[in-house]
């Protein structure tokens, strides 16, 4: 018997249609009392709960997903009648939402706000009004809240961990660029982490993709001008400055060449990386204090050798920069990055500056 359900739960409530597939409607938000945000990696992992209950077919948005996961995850011993409940519950969802997203009469919102309130009304078929419990009793449902808190936990710590490292290479980027003192690393790693800070909060309040890519700009824009006051001495200010692109270049090799330049990269970088609006923007700064540096070398090294060794420097730390940028590459985006690097002339990364 509970072979058979287990079974019937993977061929049948978890059917996806090739039209559901290839719908672009994203899922709606669940309630607050069941909200879950894994990262992919756990989504999936979270999606195959074992038993043979595995979700990651299923015709529904990634949250949704994730909820079911987690609820088989945490009760493993959940019996053959509340499988069988929760299997038809998953079957009339499909089936209702396969109705929506083939209704050519429904518009783009139309079909987001149904597939909100069918979402809801699986919820609360599962978990009851605020919690009181539907197909689960309010038992398994602490076990899921629990499963679930100590995932989340476990992100944040991943995640801050994740943030300290991108900000410690950014430091060192700057410590050997400008010879920071230590006391101006910690001040300039006190100044990242606001700016960080402030990154997170635009993100999270800032829907609108053009006012947000304006917002990051302002952002690093005040940093920048910060930075500045830590302070820096003359000789700091003026390779801070040069590799911002505030003052113009020795030898024709700032201005509007390198800025044609940077527009041509940032373009390329864009198509091969498939970059966001949000991370055009940090990353084109980059570029440009890329294309600076390599600028004032060419324009004051003179000997070969020590000229090639600079370049060099210029782009391990152009490497460590993209590596540190935030909004960060995603792990899809980092492993083409390290692809390109290797296969380009020399092993490094677009010789021309």
């Amino acid at each position: 018997m509970n072979k058979l359900l287990i079974f019937g739960f993977l061929s049948l409530a978890l059917v996806i249609s090739a039209c559901d597939q290839q719908s672009s409607i994203n899922g709606p938000v669940a309630p607050a009392n069941t909200q879950v945000n894994l990262a992919a990696d756990e989504s999936a992992a979270l999606a195959d709960p074992g038993d043979g209950m595995d979700l990651r077919g299923a015709a529904m948005d990634r949250e949704l997903m994730a909820i079911l996961g987690l609820i088989m995850k945490a009760n493993p011993d959940m019996d053959d009648a509340q499988k069988a409940l929760l299997k038809a519950a998953i079957d009339e969802y499909n089936k209702n939402r396969a109705l929506i997203l083939r209704n050519k009469e429904l518009s783009a919102e139309e079909k987001k706000a149904q597939l909100e309130t069918l979402k809801k009304d699986l919820l609360e078929q599962i978990f009851g009004p605020g919690n009181a419990g539907g197909i689960l009793n309010p038992d398994q449902i602490q076990k899921y809240e629990e499963l679930k808190k100590q995932i989340e936990e476990q992100q944040k710590e991943r995640r801050e961990k994740w943030l300290e490292q991108r900000i410690e290479r950014e430091v060192q980027m700057w410590t050997k660029a400008l010879t920071l003192t230590t006391d101006q690393q910690d001040a300039l790693r006190d100044l990242i982490r606001q700016r960080e800070a402030a990154i997170a909060d635009a993100r999270k309040n800032i829907t609108d993709r053009a006012e947000l890519a304006a917002a990051l700009k302002a952002i690093q824009e005040r940093f920048n001008a910060a930075v500045i006051e830590i302070p820096l001495t003359p000789e700091q200010l003026a390779i801070w400055e040069r590799m911002h692109g505030k003052k113009g270049g020795n030898g024709g090799g700032t201005g509007s060449t390198i800025d044609q330049q940077v527009e041509r990269e940032i373009q390329m970088f864009t198509k091969l990386l498939t970059l966001t609006v949000d991370q055009q923007v940090p990353f084109k700064d980059i570029l440009k204090i890329r294309a600076e540096a390599m600028a004032k070398a060419r324009s004051e090294i003179k000997d070969p050798a020590l000229l090639a060794a600079e370049l060099k420097k210029i782009e391990e730390a152009f490497d460590a920069a993209v590596k540190a940028m935030s909004p960060p590459l995603t792990a899809e985006q980092l492993a083409i990055w390290e692809k390109y690097r290797k296969t380009s002339t020399g092993g490094g990364i677009g010789r021309r500056g």
